[in-house]
């Protein structure tokens, strides 16, 4: 799916999906219209939202969780978010 559709179609599935199993609302903010990126980025990125999603729903005990993705020229500014606290990372 990450080859084929890129980054924002392949999150979109898989938030989709671990809504439905964990249960745990996601609320996905990127920007309406989210261009290809390197594929290596795509797949850091996508392997950063599994991993992010796979810690909230074993640690911290949230019904909801925010995901935010701002990329400026040159980086991602993006942050994960619960009502119990938050992670942030520009890089």
């Amino acid at each position: 799916m990450l080859d084929e559709a890129g980054f924002d179609s392949a999150a979109r599935w898989y938030v989709d999906g671990y809504s439905q199993r964990s249960g745990i609302k996601v609320n996905l903010d990127f920007p309406p219209k989210l261009d290809r990126m390197h594929r290596d980025v795509e797949v850091a990125l996508f392997r950063a939202v599994q991993e992010s999603l796979t810690n909230i729903h074993k640690h911290s005990g949230a019904a909801s969780v925010n995901i935010c993705l701002s990329p400026t020229q040159s980086k991602f500014d993006w942050r994960f978010g619960t009502m119990e606290g938050g992670y942030h990372r520009s890089d």
